[in-house]
């Protein structure tokens, strides 16, 4: 129902509701529809994303009609942020390995297949599942066995994908940590390296599977700032994946497990 009593045609904020959550005039909002040539500074960009409660690609989306440089979200995505079809996807990618991580490479969700892959993932506990913390863990090393060439480009990416977060609190202590438990890890960090690519592909020894290729395939989440990796085999895909499936299986569990984190 209206102000006077009659129903709304259309359901939404009327302009003059998304000018007062905005905390502007109604004329000055009419004239920003009207496509008006107006001075809009960054805060009221802002307001009016929130207004009409846009999403991080819809906000970006605004402040470059505006002409403006869009903000930066240093808001680190969690488990909660995850759309439900992107979790049934990673669910129905089984066998193939594959895990859904945040910018900070925080693991926040993943299926079996990756778990086979690397046994040693369950036994972590929930803060140290992590690409970075698994990787200079010991137990990859035996694992990866161009280990350093892969530990220089994972760290590489990192820094080159975070540029602008490394001074937020998650990512400095995520290299504090880094830099207390693995004495060498400074000689990486310190090499200030940025990757001119991600990593396509990698060589395990796997404690079941023996030596493999895998090739990486990644998905960016709409709208938030996730990555869906998918784990493929490059030779004998075919004997591979049946592998992975007996393997997977076998376990106790049959269906997706996700970071209680």
């Amino acid at each position: 129902m209206d102000s006077t009593g009659g129903r709304r045609r259309s359901q939404g904020l009327r302009r003059a509701e998304v000018a007062k959550l905005a905390g502007v005039s109604l004329t000055w909002y009419t004239w920003l529809e009207q496509g008006r040539s107006i001075r809009v500074s960054r805060q009221v960009l802002s307001s009016l994303g929130r207004a009409l409660r846009l999403d991080s690609m819809e906000t970006e989306h605004l402040f470059r009609l505006a002409g403006e440089v869009p903000p930066t979200d240093h808001r680190l995505v969690g488990l909660a942020d995850i759309p439900p079809p992107y979790l049934s996807l990673l669910e129905n990618l089984d066998p193939l390995p594959a895990a859904i991580t945040n910018s900070r490479f925080d693991v926040l969700a993943w299926n079996q297949g990756y778990c086979v892959l690397y046994p040693y993932f369950e036994e972590l506990p929930p803060a140290d599942r992590n690409v970075l913390l698994m990787t200079f863990n010991d137990r990859a090393r035996s694992l990866l066995p161009e280990w350093d060439y892969h530990a220089a480009q994972l760290l590489g990416l990192f820094r080159s994908h975070n540029a602008e977060r490394l001074a937020c609190p998650e990512f400095a202590g995520l290299v504090d940590i880094l830099r207390a438990r693995v004495p060498e890890f400074a000689k990486y960090w310190d090499q200030m390296d940025l990757t001119v690519g991600d990593p396509t592909a990698a060589r395990l020894d796997h404690p079941v599977l023996g030596r493999i290729e895998l090739e990486y395939t990644k998905l960016h989440l709409v709208g938030i700032d996730a990555t869906l990796y998918v784990h493929q085999p490059v030779t004998d895909r075919d004997a591979l994946k049946c592998r992975l499936a007996r393997l997977v299986a076998a376990r106790p569990a049959s269906s997706l497990v996700v970071s209680a984190s």
